[in-house]
């Protein structure tokens, strides 16, 4: 039995427990008005009628919205002003362009981290911001991954995000920066000054196809939420790194 809104409400009537409020929250408290951003590995863009269509729209306030990716369908994302084809690892802007750069679950899908991170280091202006939501590699969710294969990612992934089974196949996982300790230690080779990075565990949305494993999942929250030590089990690494 799939959960409905209803019952999600029940046990997180707020958007206290959302990853994406707290993430894009995060980076609207660091932008200045009339700021340029580019959205890396942007994607399509959200679907019309996505519960978040609105939140992770930064494009107010004067606010440029640029959006590129390796995939041609970053060409079609509506919550962009720009789009641009990435070819290989190279971002196709200049030297400095940006207030602030941003990856929303796409870290875990990089091979190679370090020519990435210095090519963010390069598009950003001096005090500019790189900003990012990514999977924690202890996270029970991240290490069923790591022990699936693709066929099984292809079989599940849409329908453990709420999307038709149509829907185009995830990318492929790598995990290369997934922790703590590396992406602070990319930082730091690349020339960011400074990491700051939080666990951040939020309500289970990927589970909400059927009530018995979302329940487990609330449960999970809630220990690991409650219980600092336990915190490096938490879902999510969101961060700021600043150039």
């Amino acid at each position: 039995m799939k959960i409905s809104d209803d019952l999600l409400k029940v046990f997180y009537p707020d958007a206290r427990h959302s990853g994406t409020h707290f993430f894009y929250d995060w980076i609207r408290r660091t932008c200045q008005p009339n700021c340029l951003i580019l959205n890396l590995g942007a994607g399509p863009g959200d679907r019309e009628g996505a519960a978040d269509l609105m939140v992770r729209d930064l494009r107010h306030e004067g606010r440029k919205v640029c959006a590129c990716d390796l995939d041609s369908v970053v060409l079609r994302n509506r919550q962009a002003d720009e789009c641009r084809l990435m070819e290989g690892e190279v971002i196709p802007y200049g030297a400095g362009e940006f207030h602030i750069v941003f990856c929303d679950y796409v870290l875990e899908h990089v091979a190679q981290p370090l020519p990435l991170f210095k090519e963010v280091w390069r598009v950003l202006k001096p005090g500019g911001h790189f900003f990012f939501r990514t999977p924690n590699l202890f996270h029970y969710v991240t290490i069923m991954s790591r022990l699936s294969p693709q066929s099984v990612h292809d079989l599940m992934a849409n329908r453990a995000r709420g999307l038709p089974p149509e829907s185009r196949r995830p990318y492929p996982t790598f995990y290369r920066m997934n922790t703590l300790d590396r992406i602070s230690r990319y930082a730091e080779k690349t020339g960011f000054r400074k990491a700051d990075i939080v666990r951040f565990e939020g309500e289970p949305s990927y589970l909400m196809f059927h009530i018995a494993p979302f329940v487990a999942g609330v449960v999970y929250e809630r220990i690991v939420n409650r219980v600092a030590p336990l915190g490096i089990f938490r879902s999510n690494l969101i961060g700021c790194l600043t150039k």
